[in-house]
């Protein structure tokens, strides 16, 4: 019941696939959309019916459409186009992802060890944003890194600690779940800073418009086709650890033949690259829900999701903040051919990111054939028969693409033409 939940909740907007018209997220409709929200998430709280669950948790997912492009709407006019809204942006994005890590440890009622969890990637996020500065402020660059490694200290002695902790701490010793997360930290991060750099490079330096812009990123959709179709079949046949590898490697090939963008190239020059980039989500994300529950005890599955989740959205927030902190030192309001220079800089990022994921994802298939293979090395759990592992490798197909939508959502908000 809980996959099926929880696609209905993320099945949401994403770039290219817009479903709600962007007028119709003004202030009213956002208000009503937070109505819907809480009403339907205290339905979904007090269900005792799966039927029920899910249709409450969709119906969230689709008033969350509605009120995340208002509050965005508020903060692009706001500000002028330019760094100080980007700057906003990127605070939104990184209070995004502390609200999401709060959100999902504040049931355990541990306030303590969830503030402290969320002011890390809050600071940590912040001290990544504030390296465009360069040497300029260092002491507050410096000053937001060091205190949000301490508030991580301070997370792991309160959850020791801690008679009722948010976090059981030896659940990180159990079988893929911290090289998942580290995993889905990498590829997000990726994923979404190419995304960022990538809309900008079309909209600001080529001057297309944000309808122009999600056309052309239709093609990267293909992950919502593929990953509840083809991924489980190839998990089925190589196990998950082979098709994360295959899907890291197909990113850091996509984000490379995009290093080298001109002022001038064509649609067709950049679709290999976005193809590429879409069947890599599709490959890697849902394997990855797999590793990070394989060897979990049944308890402990939901902790360990929440552990990949907590990946997913810090990921997301360090990417972006990474790629506008290289963009922000190479940038130059001189002319088009330096601002090239500042994208091409910029995409270095992803691609860095890629390749640390894919030593990662190399280590972690390396540790997998020490592990005695269950029916052929299928990569289905062991004990349960090849249609059992088929079908909950599709379940998990199933939330990957919630998760998918979800995240495409987020990098459409953070376009800088999202008030358009």
């Amino acid at each position: 019941m809980v996959p099926q939940a929880s696609s209905g909740y993320k099945r949401e907007p994403t770039p290219g696939r817009v479903t709600i018209n962007p007028h119709l997220t003004g202030s009213h409709h956002g208000r009503t959309g937070l109505g819907v929200f809480l009403v339907f998430s205290g339905l979904g709280g007090l269900a005792t019916a799966a039927l029920t669950l899910i249709v409450a948790r969709f119906v969230t997912g689709l008033a969350a459409a509605f009120m995340t492009p208002a509050a965005m709407s508020i903060i692009t006019t706001s500000y002028v186009e330019g760094p100080e809204r980007n700057k906003a942006l990127l605070v939104f994005a990184g209070t995004s992802a502390g609200g999401f890590s709060l959100g999902l440890v504040i049931g355990g009622f541990d306030l303590p060890g969830a503030a402290a969890a969320a002011g890390a990637m809050l600071l940590l996020a912040y001290g990544v944003v504030r390296l465009e500065h360069g040497l300029a402020g260092w002491p507050l660059t410096a000053g937001a890194a060091a205190a949000g490694l301490l508030l991580g200290a301070a997370f792991v002695r309160i959850e020791r600690r801690s008679a009722q902790p948010l976090l059981n701490l030896g659940i990180l010793r159990t079988g893929s779940v911290v090289p998942a997360a580290l995993g889905a930290l990498l590829f997000v991060g990726a994923f979404m800073g190419f995304q960022f750099v990538l809309t900008l490079y079309l909209q600001e330096l080529r001057g297309w418009s944000s309808w122009q812009t999600a056309i052309a990123l239709v093609v990267m959709g293909c992950d919502v086709i593929l990953a509840p179709t083809l991924t489980p079949r190839l998990v089925a046949r190589y196990g998950h650890a082979r098709v994360i590898l295959a899907g890291f490697l197909l990113a850091t090939v996509a984000y490379g033949l995009f290093l080298p963008v001109g002022l001038d190239w064509t649609y067709a020059a950049m679709f290999p690259t976005l193809l590429l980039a879409g069947t890599a989500f599709a490959l890697a994300l849902g394997p990855m829900m797999i590793a990070a529950t394989d060897g979990v005890a049944e308890k402990e599955q939901g902790l360990a999701g929440g552990v990949l989740q907590t990946g997913l959205q810090f990921g997301a927030a360090i990417g972006i903040s990474g790629v506008t902190a290289v963009y922000g030192l190479s940038a130059s309001d001189t002319n088009a051919a330096t601002d090239l220079s500042a994208f091409h800089a910029a995409l270095v990022v992803p691609v860095a990111m890629a390749l640390l994921g894919t030593l990662v994802s190399a280590q972690g298939l390396r540790r997998g054939r020490s592990r005695r293979v269950v029916g052929g090395g299928g990569g289905q759990p062991a004990g349960l028969s090849e249609p059992e592992a088929g079908r909950r490798v599709g379940e998990r197909g199933a939330v990957a693409v919630g998760a998918m939508l979800r995240i495409r959502l987020k990098v459409a908000l953070l376009r800088p033409n999202a008030s358009a």
